[in-house]
């Protein structure tokens, strides 16, 4: 015959489950309480552990050294190194169409010939290909550069750019004639 297991009571399961919970923490606090006494040295005492310098014999509490060690308090990164937003002196390049010798910056080409008729200057330069151009005073050149001067010797352009904050950056650029022998 088969046998049903003893009827128990809601009040019988609970007080079951009050005893094995009361068991666990009495273990768990004397555990804890060996574990701190482990550490420690005493039983009981929660303070910090002594430590003995090797060097000096000097057995007294740590302290950290603030003037040798950095603060872990500061962040990694100052403000001014997180600085957001593009640099105000870039150099902002202007959306236009490059045409003739416009598509030539001065330091691509080679001074060739510098001719005078009517009173006029004429430079002649070439490119890497070895094809020929004519520049005149006031004819621009490469994306920022203006001929200003045709010398007996060099031509002189003048580059304009504009940083993002306005400021207007001017610089000379001389092409200079080489002589014969010359590289």
């Amino acid at each position: 015959m088969l046998r049903r297991p003893p009827t128990t009571y809601k009040g019988q399961q609970s007080m079951h489950l009050l005893k094995r919970v009361s068991a666990l923490y009495i273990i768990v606090t004397a555990f804890g309480v060996a574990a701190v006494s482990s550490v420690t040295g005493t039983e009981g005492d929660l303070t910090a552990p002594q430590l003995t310098d090797t060097k000096t014999g000097d057995s007294g509490a740590y302290e950290y050294p603030i003037n040798v060690r950095p603060d872990p308090f500061v962040p990694f990164l100052s403000p001014e190194s997180r600085q957001i937003g593009p640099d105000p002196n870039e150099i902002i390049e202007e959306d236009k169409v490059l045409t003739g010798m416009q598509l030539f910056e001065p330091g691509q080409l080679d001074l060739v010939a510098i001719l005078e008729t009517d009173g006029e200057r004429i430079a002649m330069a070439q490119d890497v290909s070895g094809k020929g151009y004519i520049l005149k005073a006031g004819m621009l050149i490469g994306r920022r550069g203006t001929i200003q001067e045709i010398n007996q010797s060099q031509v002189i352009v003048e580059e304009r750019a504009v940083t993002r904050a306005g400021k207007e950056i001017l610089s000379t650029v001389s092409m200079k004639l080489k002589k014969e022998g010359d590289d």
